[in-house]
């Protein structure tokens, strides 16, 4: 999203946005044509967010961000879901991986084990 982006480019950490029409409610950018720019991309680490995660499956309300992210998620070596404690145990509309497909989770629930492969 915009706010990621900003905030990566102000500690001076290369950053590359995709194109296309921004969600005002989250300020994601999402576009068909990212997912082709995606595929040339081999990123080192894939840092996603999501709007569900019920233990076994990461979900999302935003089938346009599924799409964005399975690209990236088939591409990244290491995948890392950011996940707000309020949006644990939540089971969205559309599936975007398993548990088995990342390698870490971070998360700002207490007690909650950060689970690292």
């Amino acid at each position: 999203g915009l706010k990621t982006a900003i905030s990566l480019a102000e500690l001076n950490i290369k950053t590359m946005c995709l194109g296309g029409s921004v969600n005002y409610k989250n300020l994601s950018l999402n576009s068909t044509h990212a997912v082709e720019f995606i595929k040339g991309i081999n990123a080192d680490i894939f840092l996603f967010s999501s709007d569900g995660f019920d233990g076994e499956n990461v979900t999302d309300n935003s089938f346009e961000e599924c799409v964005l992210r399975r690209a990236f998620i088939k591409n990244a070596k290491k995948k890392v879901l950011l996940i707000d404690n309020g949006k644990i145990n939540v089971k969205c509309k559309y599936n975007l991986c398993s548990i088995n497909e990342v390698d870490n989770i971070i998360s700002n629930k207490e007690n909650t084990a950060i689970f690292i492969k």
